[in-house]
């Protein structure tokens, strides 16, 4: 897998930031509290963290990454396998959402069928 695009809206701390990936090796550095952990916990919760999750799941997972004030935390992702540019949007909150599509097909939208195919990929 090959990331292409970050862009959060909102998580965390994080109002509306997008992360550009270059081909070959990315080297994620800055100060402390410039957004390194939290760009890695967004990767980790869209690649591998349903939508479809019990009060109790989204209390340990989600609530910690919600704006101050807000109720939904927002992340897409774009990313190529084997030649294939995917776009992955999750939301948490308010309205959990999931989808997943590869450039010119059409998306699963099922958590559980985005999950399985993120699995896949």
């Amino acid at each position: 897998m090959k990331l292409i695009q970050l862009h959060l809206h909102p998580f965390a701390g994080t109002v509306n930031r997008t992360y550009n990936f270059e081909n070959g090796l990315n080297v994620i550095f800055g100060d402390n509290e410039a957004g390194k952990s939290t760009m890695v916990k967004a990767l980790l919760l869209a690649l591998l963290e349903s939508t479809d999750l019990t009060k109790s799941e989204f209390k340990n997972l989600i609530t910690n990454h919600l704006p101050i004030g807000g109720d939904t935390i927002n992340i897409d992702l774009q990313f190529e396998v084997s030649g294939v540019v995917y776009e992955l949007k999750k939301s948490w909150g308010a309205n959990n959402t999931s989808s997943l599509n590869a450039i010119g097909q059409a998306p699963v939208n099922n958590p559980e069928n985005v999950q399985v195919e993120l699995f896949r990929l």
